[in-house]
């Protein structure tokens, strides 16, 4: 390829946008409709991808300002005197935080992130880190109420229980699946059916841990 066929990869956005405006215009109605559309959807939904990241930092930085100002925390990330294994989390994060709809969601990342900020000379932990962010994402707003409230909200409990039984019933089911919950009783004291084992569930030694680290956790 010769100079003068090389691509400006300095292109400004604006161009862009007046170039796709142009092939837009030589292509027939429905194609030229189509085209347009997904332009603008890109648009959007990178705007959407980065206010969702947004958030994410906003919450994260109200966690850290007792210990670090803004400008010192972004600082020491943009001079990358931060641990690789923290700023390899940190951007795993935000890329899944960019396709979370959930402001709840978005703000418990937060949190992932403020933990994984205070421990993050602890490699060993960064490997639990990885699994609550898989959990988080993987799991509803919903399930994750009920993880909270078999956690430390009785209220919240009985009030999910009675607001919708079937549908409570049907994520407990779920959240068992995956040994976020499980029965105090052993396989010799359960008896009397499911409804039985529903009235002993708790969080498991992996869901109380996944918990405490999407609030602010305490040694």
């Amino acid at each position: 390829m010769t100079e003068s066929e090389k691509i400006d990869l300095s292109i400004s956005r604006e161009v862009l946008k007046n170039t796709a405006r142009e092939v837009s215009s030589l292509l027939c109605p429905p194609l030229a409709t189509f085209y347009n559309i997904t332009n603008e959807l890109g648009s959007y939904r990178s705007k959407v991808k980065i206010e969702r990241q947004n958030y994410c930092i906003e919450n994260l930085l109200l966690l850290i300002k007792d210990r670090k100002s803004e400008e010192e925390f972004i600082n020491e990330i943009s001079e990358g005197k931060l641990e690789p294994i923290f700023m390899d989390f940190f951007e795993t994060t935000l890329r899944r935080v960019s396709l979370i709809n959930s402001e709840d969601k978005r703000r418990r990342f937060a949190y992932l992130l403020n933990n994984a900020y205070r421990f993050q000379d602890n490699t060993l932990l960064f490997d639990n880190l990885e699994m609550f962010s898989d959990i988080l994402e993987k799991i509803s707003d919903y399930q994750l109420q009920i993880l909270i409230a078999h956690y430390d909200n009785l209220t919240l409990k009985e009030q999910l229980k009675s607001d919708n039984e079937s549908l409570y019933k049907a994520n407990l089911n779920y959240l068992m699946s995956m040994e976020l919950l499980v029965s105090e009783l052993n396989n010799y004291q359960i008896c009397g059916g499911y409804d039985t084992i529903i009235d002993t569930l708790i969080c498991s030694e992996l869901s109380t841990l996944f918990v405490k680290f999407i609030k602010e956790y305490e040694n």
